[in-house]
């Protein structure tokens, strides 16, 4: 059977740089173990709004992020990069595939990203 995982799509860049860091040590766990998880086969069904990994994030009250409506701007940037929508469904190496050709191979990193909170972090 195949493994399918809801991911907001700028989470397709967090994970890539996920370094143990995180909002608190319930969600950095969380975070580890759902990386851990994603196989090239694994199916990514396109979130548009929560996913599996926010369940654990401290900003997140009932069902809303306090961030809700910058962290949809992360979403929107990446989603018109690479060419999907949400409810999309996908293989984790064809989405990682189309986020290094269409977001890093052409420099868009620091557009998409750059006023994240997280961004010092990554390499992009």
């Amino acid at each position: 059977m195949t493994n399918v995982i809801e991911l907001r799509p700028h989470h397709g860049l967090c994970v890539r740089f996920f370094e143990g860091k995180g909002y608190s040590s319930e969600f950095t766990k969380h975070m580890a173990g759902v990386i851990e998880g994603l196989r090239d086969d694994t199916i990514v069904k396109i979130a548009g709004g929560n996913d599996c990994i926010c369940s654990k994030c401290p900003n997140l009250k009932g069902h809303v992020c306090e961030s809700e409506e910058h962290v949809m701007s992360f979403d929107g940037r990446v989603l018109c990069a690479i060419g999907l929508k949400t409810g999309d469904e996908i293989t984790y190496g064809e989405f990682q595939k189309r986020i290094q050709e269409e977001i890093f191979d052409k420099n868009l990193f620091r557009s998409i990203c750059g006023d994240c909170g997280w961004a010092g972090l990554c390499h992009g």
